[in-house]
């Protein structure tokens, strides 16, 4: 399959399987560890739905989709901060399951239905959070690095 573009192999197969390969989707999906399952995009993604998408690069994204527009999505990755202004033509598929390890997650399991009920719906609490921990985490790196100077990269 080298060389097909994804929108082509979601035309020809109606799915693509493939790993998480970035952060901003944790702690649903787990980078280089767990799978997912997208399925074709068949229709307008509803908030809620993670979508993936193709950027003008060639880049594709899976985030989660915020708000619907007539022309657009508005979408966020679970551990992100800054909303995505996403054509609807850039969206290619839906995604269907992913696996945590080796176990299926189907978006109808009750943990799931439960993370999105209680961290993904919530947005604005959500990104409150990650960037209170953000900044709480660079507070202590520094003064880490004012109590062990010289010690940068080891721990104590």
């Amino acid at each position: 399959m080298a060389g097909l573009s994804l929108r082509r192999i979601l035309d020809e197969q109606g799915f693509h399987i493939d790993k998480g390969r970035g952060y901003s989707m944790l702690p649903m999906l787990r980078p280089d560890t767990d799978t997912y399952v997208v399925e074709a995009l068949r229709g307008a993604a509803r908030p809620m739905d993670v979508v993936l998408y193709e950027l003008p690069s060639g880049k594709n994204v899976l985030h989660r989709v915020i708000e619907t527009r007539e022309d657009e999505y508005i979408i966020l990755g679970d551990n992100c901060t800054a909303l995505e202004h996403v054509p609807r033509d850039w969206v290619l598929g839906r995604l269907t399951a992913f696996y945590r390890g080796e176990k299926r997650v189907e978006l109808t399991d009750l943990r799931y239905r439960l993370y999105v009920r209680l961290w993904c719906r919530p947005w604005r609490m959500r990104v409150s959070v990650i960037r209170v921990r953000g900044g709480v985490m660079r507070r202590l790196r520094a003064l880490k690095r004012r109590l062990f100077p010289g010690k940068a990269g080891q721990t104590p």
